[in-house]
């Protein structure tokens, strides 16, 4: 994919352009060549074949890379944010992604000045050196990554943005490294490592057939090395030789580690079939004990398009989570093409500052959109009066 080319802005977000289906930006594992998640292509499921592409391969987990300017004097600010505030969650400043991918690791090392959002000389330094990350220095990040504590996030991002920068050998080296990790490590509760090994299976996607079986095949030498035969699942634990057997064997490993069944929350990142998943989103009680759940457009491609009926409802609770989840909402469900996401996008427009935003996206799908409005408005709906607002003003 070509990228596009604008300044970040302080928030990181991109309201005005994220209804657009422009390209998104690179990851090099994703050319000319088949990859395995090609397979799972559902052609229409949004609204141009390079987005058909992008969720058949794990969409939103991944990285792309843009030619997004950052100014010098941003820099530490942008950066300090993606410590403190996760700040990109897709699509990253090319600029950004090598010193990111060599910080991470290391939680920000010495690259602030203590106390401040002021990079430090060797913070500047680090952010100057755009070098190409080798194999081997990768494989060093990797590894001292899971040698130690680090939160899941900073795990998840940098292998992520490993894999937008050198292909798919980064899914190997991150592969190597959790099939290297000592007995204690993979039999205990890890709810970090154990994350990571949950998404190595969307990071597989993008890999060429070739990659995968022989990742896989790394990955069952070290299972049968270290897991107990038969093989016995704590499901109250996050236990990575678990998520492995997930990953290995298929529905009888997910048996194993879900005896009462895929719960919603992980859905993006266990096989299941379009009735498992939209049974997960039944199950979901109204109003949940607790809520704990994301946004996440993952669960609507592995459900089906009719799992947006329920995760439209779920908007107010999606936000007690994480106030940034409407914006979220917008430019990932509004993905989706779908006439429930015309309901969300009803919905999404009580939030004013999404407004602009709202109505950009039904002009841009206006064939989609306003057939819907209509009907919405006509309803007696709480959203009628939302829907003919919207109308009013296409």
């Amino acid at each position: 994919m070509a990228d596009t080319k604008k300044k970040v802005s302080r928030s990181g977000t991109k309201a005005s352009a994220a209804h657009v289906e422009r390209p998104l930006g690179v990851n090099r594992t994703l050319g000319a060549d088949p990859v395995v998640g090609d397979a799972q292509l559902r052609p229409g499921f949004s609204f141009t074949p390079e987005l058909d592409r992008l969720f058949a391969v794990g969409f939103p987990h991944l990285a792309l890379l843009t030619t997004e300017e950052v100014a010098d004097e941003e820099l530490g600010a942008t950066a300090f944010g993606v410590f403190a505030k996760g700040r990109f969650d897709v699509e990253w400043p090319e600029k950004l992604a090598r010193p990111l991918a060599r910080l991470l690791p290391v939680q920000g090392g010495k690259a602030f000045v203590p106390g401040t959002e002021v990079l430090s000389d060797e913070g500047r330094a680090i952010f100057a050196d755009q070098s190409d990350i080798t194999e081997a220095e990768a494989q060093h990040l990797v590894g001292s990554m899971l040698g130690t504590y680090i939160p899941y996030r900073y795990l998840e991002k940098t292998a992520y943005l490993l894999e937008a920068l050198m292909g798919s050998r980064a899914t190997a080296i991150v592969a190597n490294a959790i099939a290297s990790l000592p007995q204690e490590k993979l039999v205990a509760n890890e709810p970090e490592i154990c994350k990571l090994v949950d998404r190595l299976p969307l990071m597989l996607l993008r890999a060429p057939v070739a990659t995968r079986d022989d990742v896989l095949a790394m990955l069952e030498r070290a299972f049968k090395t270290h897991a107990a035969s038969p093989h016995v699942a704590k499901p109250s634990h996050l236990r990575p030789i678990d998520s492995l057997d997930v990953l290995l064997h298929g529905e009888e490993g997910r048996r194993r580690r879900f005896p009462n069944g895929v719960n919603v929350g992980y859905l993006p990142f266990v096989p299941v079939t379009l009735e498992e998943g939209l049974a997960a989103h039944r199950a979901v009680q109204k109003p949940p004990s607790t809520w704990s759940l994301a946004p996440d457009v993952r669960r609507v491609f592995v459900s089906g398009v009719e799992s947006l009926d329920f995760e439209n409802e779920w908007i107010a609770a999606y936000t007690k989570v994480d106030s940034r989840s409407p914006q979220i909402m917008l430019e990932t469900y509004g993905l989706v093409n779908d006439v429930r996401t015309v309901d969300l996008m009803v919905r999404l427009s009580a939030k004013r500052p999404l407004v602009k935003a709202v109505l950009a996206w039904a002009t841009l799908h206006a064939g989609l959109a306003k057939p819907e409005l209509e009907r919405i408005a006509a309803g007696g709906s709480d959203r009628a009066a939302a829907a003919k607002e919207l109308l009013t003003k296409l």
